[in-house]
This record gives C-alpha cells, sequence and structure tokens, in this order.
C-alpha cells in the first residue's frame, strides 16, 4: 500500500532529503513547499484554510508546518517532527 501523500511521515522524508537552509516562499501558490512537494508526489496542490484549533486533519497539519516562519526547510522539517512527536 502507498503512503498517504498527505502525511506528516511523507512530507518529513521529502524535507530530509531538502538543502536545509534554504528558503520557500509560503505565499507563492505554484511553488510554495506543498506545492514542491505534491509536484514531486505527482499530484495537484490545493490550498486549505489552516485555522488556529486542534485539528488531525493531515492536510491541516502540513499547512501549519509550511505556514509557519522561517520559511526555510530545516524549519519545516523541524515543525513537521514536533507534530508527530
Amino acid at each position: 500500500m502507498s503512503q498517504n501523500i498527505f502525511s506528516l511521515e511523507g512530507v518529513i522524508s521529502w524535507l530530509e532529503m531538502q538543502p536545509g537552509e534554504t528558503e520557500y516562499d509560503y505565499l507563492d501558490y505554484g511553488d510554495c513547499l506543498l506545492a514542491q512537494y505534491c509536484r514531486v508526489r505527482g499530484s495537484a496542490y490545493k490550498t486549505v484554510s489552516i485555522g488556529s484549533g486542534p485539528t488531525k486533519n493531515p492536510k491541516v497539519l502540513l499547512e501549519r508546518v509550511a505556514a509557519r516562519e522561517p520559511w526555510t526547510y530545516s524549519a519545516a522539517l523541524t515543525r513537521a517532527r514536533e507534530l508527530v512527536g
């Protein structure tokens, strides 16, 4: 069975292969962190509302990983790992 594209584990695996201090532009919806990740995984990226309350929705969690600054791959990786626990 293939891994869910919108899993924290999947994005962590991808982030581990990215140059850590490279910046991404979260506001560039065509080339933001999640658009790049989805493109590599062969999927189209669509934005979602990230909200501020507790959630287990994987798409919302990934948006929260990408949206917070600083917008570097290493910072996003740290945030993703924190959500996994």
